[in-house]
């Protein structure tokens, strides 16, 4: 599968508000979770199972500014050692995984597959995201 928006995060969010938000990004097992780009839309459509982990603090640093999201690198604390993890999601948190929005599906970038030991931490650098017609979606670089 390639990067992609959720559509129903294009239907119900406003993406230059993802600003004013906290947003969250999630390691996700290889084929654990298979994502429906049309009809997934709350983090509670991602099962338990798949998440690997959650970066240790939210987005910060975000702007999105001409179409372009940037946002300060972020961390997953040590992950445990769950196997192989190929994707992530970034998603609004409301504090509630039924109601928490999913934005982006993330599969395509520099570090993946990566395989978690449990000890060391996982770091995500965050160049930039440019979406011509929401078809093209930023490619974090992973670094463990």
């Amino acid at each position: 599968m390639a990067n992609f928006i959720y559509k129903k995060a294009l239907q119900y969010y406003p993406f230059p508000n993802i600003v004013t938000n906290t947003i969250q990004l999630s390691l996700l097992k290889q084929g654990a979770y298979t994502p429906n780009p049309d009809t997934d839309q709350y983090y509670s459509d991602i099962p338990p199972a798949a998440i690997a982990a959650v970066a240790t603090t939210p987005l910060s640093g975000v702007t999105f500014t001409g179409g372009e999201l940037r946002a300060n690198d972020i961390t997953f604390g040590a992950v445990p050692a769950v196997g192989t993890c190929s994707a992530m999601v970034l998603w609004h948190d409301t504090g509630l995984p039924t109601t928490s929005r999913l934005l982006c599906y993330i599969d395509s970038y520099t570090g993946f597959p990566v395989t978690p030991d449990g000890v060391n931490w996982i770091n995500v650098q965050w160049p930039r995201y440019v979406p011509p017609n929401y078809t093209l979606i930023f490619a974090p670089i992973l670094k463990i």
